[in-house]
């Protein structure tokens, strides 16, 4: 999903215009599969006037441990969040007057008058929000604040083992320039055009363009100066090591299932001022910040979370479709595959399994039933089509 860079004041008017002529949306029981969420924080979120502009959640998965702490604290000033929205956290604070919120699950509210909830609430909630996903036998969020990040990364899908890096491959990006330091697939062009392998540092300086191929990359860290353009080919994973920063006025990704970008082990994912970035970032043990005045479409899952003001948010809801997970993932011709998600699966106007169409054969708002169609076979992508682009699941089926 194209995002445009627009002032805040005229989005939030056209938000709040929207909330008053908006048809009925009805509550829903809290929402807990990883497609759901716009923004999922381990321990904290402090994002102030964010607008989240889907029907997607905010999360914060640990409880606080005691009343002085950060931890399990969702923070917002006069955010607007649209309906079929959810906040949850154990306590989920409005510290400024003007925001409006339709479904609120919090065990604490401060500072009511600061926020009209649109559905009855607050609701309270039982904490962690995850469970034991990696199957180690240990909470999602022990004693004292303690998180297990390997719950973390398995809700989000991060690789395990991670991929490694090779620091003596770097690539850097000039303004006008091709691929300093590795093979460029169109020379000449005034872009890098990078194929998919293992790399060190990835540098696209001020003013620069980089288009992926597809399929998985892997960096030591990922540097996008001022200005830069990051777009792919194809669906797009980067499993990075390092720090990630997009510095002010780039854009990265254009549409849902762009980019999938991993950040393993501790650090950093930075934005600048005045972005556009679509892609869904998984950095569990990692403080991300969204940066101000920005676009960001996706799913943004880290330790803590933290914003500046005049942040735009989606989810890959609305005209876009994207898929969690499909099941079985070992099928035949003729099977029948069940494609799950958290979004939206109304907008979904084809599946190709291996390139090739796929019958709808079942279609709801989370599920849609598909045929494994005659001539796939092996490993084979899982495509959705939507009226916003097309979302290429990372794990493709196994046909046999």
């Amino acid at each position: 999903m194209s995002s445009m860079r627009r002032s805040g004041s005229l989005v939030r008017g056209a938000v709040l215009t929207a909330l008053a002529l908006a048809t009925e949306v009805d509550a829903q029981p809290l929402r807990t599969n990883a497609g759901s969420y716009f923004l999922f924080a381990m321990r904290s979120a402090n994002v102030k006037d964010l607008d989240v502009l889907s029907s997607c959640n905010v999360g914060v998965n640990c409880a606080r441990p005691n009343g002085n702490s950060s931890c399990g604290n969702a923070s917002f000033e006069n955010a607007i969040l649209a309906d079929g929205s959810q906040v949850a956290a154990d306590v989920t604070r409005f510290t400024k007057p003007g925001a409006s919120a339709f479904q609120v699950f919090a065990n604490q509210l401060p500072n009511p008058d600061n926020v009209t909830l649109r559905e009855p609430g607050p609701t309270p909630l039982a904490l962690p929000l995850l469970g034991d996903l990696d199957g180690d036998g240990q909470s999602s969020c022990g004693a004292g604040c303690t998180p297990d990040f390997g719950d973390a990364a398995a809700f989000c899908h991060l690789p395990n083992p991670f991929p490694a890096c090779d620091p003596g491959r770097s690539v850097t990006v000039a303004s006008g320039g091709d691929c300093g330091g590795a093979p460029d697939t169109f020379q000449g062009n005034g872009r890098c055009d990078l194929q998919p392998g293992t790399y060190g540092a990835l540098t696209v300086k001020n003013g620069a363009s980089i288009s992926f191929d597809g399929g998985t990359y892997a960096f030591c860290e990922i540097q996008l100066g001022k200005n830069a353009h990051a777009a792919v080919g194809a669906a797009t994973r980067l499993d990075v090591r390092g720090d990630v920063n997009v510095n002010n006025g780039s854009t990265f990704g254009e549409q849902c299932g762009d980019f999938t970008v991993n950040a393993f082990g501790q650090g950093v994912v930075s934005f600048g001022r005045n972005l556009s970035v679509t892609g869904a970032f998984c950095a569990p043990e990692r403080s991300l910040s969204l940066g101000h005045n920005n676009d960001l479409t996706g799913r943004f899952v880290a330790d803590v979370i933290t914003a500046d003001s005049k942040n735009r948010g989606h989810c890959c809801g609305g005209l876009c479709a994207c898929i969690d997970a499909f099941s079985p993932t070992t099928a035949g011709v003729g099977d029948t595959v069940s494609l799950t998600g958290g979004c939206s699966l109304t907008n979904v106007t084809e599946v190709r399994i291996c390139g090739i169409p796929a019958l709808i054969t079942a279609q709801s708002d989370d599920e849609v039933q598909v045929t494994v169609p005659l001539g796939a076979a092996g490993s084979c992508p899982v495509e959705v089509d939507s009226s916003a682009g097309t979302f290429i699941h990372e794990v493709p089926l196994t046909v046999g």
